[in-house]
């Protein structure tokens, strides 16, 4: 994991129920070799394709731009991916093209639309305001449009990333541990596969903390690790930041995984609290006595508690206790906001390491370590300095 000359970077990745790919699209729709990604700003939206087809940029344009604007203004968005077979007509027999313009007049006007010519038929997508509509509700008016054989996949904006194969290829070097958010691994399909992509290239993967604390408050940690071991999974994150779980027994469950499996420690509350720093460095220390090989400061994927306050500034004095009293080999540092990541490069050194980093900003964050942003120059080895 972690050593003097290699930073670890925890990835943290939220699994949608019945999508595809690691924050992906379409897992029963289509797999990652029938989707043409495109960028746009820190969301991938995935186009619908037919295997063999021809791929025209210039037909994405109402939808990338629509994903640009709301990404420039702050708000979030849905995309919705329709596959529209060249079978399917409206009930007064006109063609597949026609029924896309009504897919359109579902829509509203507003809502960047685009067609995408393929082998079989057509694909859409649209890039709607979420806005409280109800997914369910857009569905049923589409299959009233187009009959039912339509086939229909969403995403959001900004929450969903990219396709894992394609993380990994881009950014997997710079990677130690992906950990799948939340819960979302209990309600998604096909993680075993991408368990086992990841060990491939050989980056750890864990759960959340949360899954295994509700483990443990109803008596099921053994059906728990059952469930991990048939992943393939064999780094477990232990936390008490969710339920009130006492630290001995944290300590007790860290001691009789340790001997199996690899265990990261979670220290900190997920509610928005003052953090202690004598409370937390002994926390961290007994925990790495128990058998953790790493232990986490909390901050959630808001960057807004434990480490941060409410408005994402650093609790210096924090980070500053936790470098002395338990050093910073054995510390991962939740930051997931990139001035969050720029002050701790710049006070903990290049090799600091860091968690919950959003998959599209693994290459953000190596520029920062290597001093090839503005922001973090100073790190730039002095003969190589401007």
């Amino acid at each position: 994991m972690s050593t003097g000359t290699r930073a670890t970077t925890l990835l943290l990745v939220v699994l949608t129920s019945g999508l595809a790919g690691i924050g992906g699209i379409g897992l029963g729709l289509i797999g990652v070799s029938e989707a043409a990604f495109f960028g746009a700003g820190g969301a991938l939206a995935v186009i619908l394709l037919a295997r063999g087809c021809q791929h025209h940029p210039d037909a994405l344009y109402p939808a990338r731009m629509q994903l640009a604007r709301f990404r420039r203004s702050g708000e979030r968005a849905d995309i919705l991916v329709i596959e529209l077979p060249a079978s399917i007509s409206l009930a007064d027999g006109r063609p597949t093209r026609k029924c896309a313009s009504a897919v359109s007049s579902v829509l509203r006007a507003t809502d960047g639309v685009s067609m995408v010519p393929s082998l079989g038929g057509n694909g859409l997508c649209a890039v709607v305001e979420s806005d409280g509509r109800a997914r369910s509700a857009i569905d049923k008016r589409l299959r009233e449009a187009c009959g039912s054989q339509i086939r229909l996949a969403w995403a959001s904006s900004p929450d969903d990333g990219v396709a894992l194969e394609s993380l990994l290829e881009t950014a997997g070097e710079h990677i130690d541990l992906i950990k799948l958010g939340w819960g979302t691994a209990y309600v998604s399909r096909g993680v075993k596969d991408k368990v086992a992509i990841c060990r491939e290239a050989d980056i750890a993967v864990s759960l959340g903390g949360t899954l295994l604390e509700i483990a443990f408050e109803q008596g099921r940690v053994e059906h728990y690790l059952e469930w991990l071991r048939d992943l393939g999974i064999d780094h477990v994150e232990v936390s008490n930041g969710s339920l009130a779980i006492a630290v001995e027994d944290k300590r007790a469950l860290i001691a009789q995984l340790a001997g199996e499996f690899t265990v990261i420690a979670e220290v900190g509350s997920k509610r928005s609290q003052d953090a202690v720093a004598e409370e937390w460095c002994s926390e961290m220390l007994g925990d790495l006595a128990a058998g953790a090989a790493l232990v986490i400061a909390e901050g959630r994927e808001s960057g807004t508690v434990g480490l941060f306050d409410s408005t994402g500034a650093i609790h210096a004095e924090l980070v500053e206790a936790i470098l002395h009293a338990v050093g910073q080999e054995t510390v991962i540092f939740e930051a997931p906001r990139r001035t969050q990541q720029t002050w701790l490069l710049q006070h903990a050194g290049p090799n600091v390491n860091l968690g919950n980093i959003q998959a599209e900003d693994v290459i953000a964050l190596e520029t920062l370590r290597r001093g090839l942003r503005f922001e973090t120059l100073d790190l730039l080895p002095s003969a190589v300095r401007p």
